[in-house]
Order: C-alpha cells, then structure tokens, then sequence
C-alpha cells in the first residue's frame, strides 16, 4: 500500500479516502517500516577456535564490543547462545 501511494501522487488523506483506509493506518505502517523502528539487522560474529588449548577443546567468540567468550567444543549452544544475547543486550539484564 506505501508503494502504490508513493506511485499515486496523492496526499495520505485522499489516498486512504479512495482506498477506504483510516489514514492513521498509512502513518503507522510507515512508522512500522521504517529504518528508525526496525530492529538493527542481525550482525554474524567471529567464531574461532584458540591455539594451544589442545587439551581442552574450545571455542573463542568474540563479541562485538571486543569481549572475548572461550567455552568447550561440547557447550550447550542454547546455553552459550543466551549468554551472548544477555552480553550483547546488558540493559536486560
């Protein structure tokens, strides 16, 4: 619908009026839509195995922040994958 009124030329108020739309509905998708509102793209992280800890298998992920996790090989990844998002997201926490 945000398309097909750009494309029309018409104000919000006539455009909703032909299409039998609130115009209040146009203003909060395009509030929806917009960047501003979007939730910020999902960024992928480096993940990278450590030297020298053949001992002991882990792996290092290092957040963007700079903060460094090293867990085992073997960690539960719904475990590790909640500990990032608390670390990514600390007002949550």
């Amino acid at each position: 619908m945000l398309a097909e009124h750009a494309r029309s030329g018409l104000s919000f108020a006539s455009f909703a009026a032909r299409r039998g739309l609130e115009v209040q509905r146009l203003y909060r998708w395009r509030r929806a839509l917009t960047s501003e509102t979007r939730p910020a793209p999902v960024k992928f992280l480096e993940v990278c195995a450590p030297r020298g800890l053949a001992s002991t298998p882990t792996v290092e992920i290092v957040l963007p922040s700079g903060v460094v996790l090293r867990v085992r090989e073997d960690a539960d990844t719904s475990a590790v994958a909640r500990l990032v998002d608390a670390l990514l997201e600390p007002e949550r926490c």
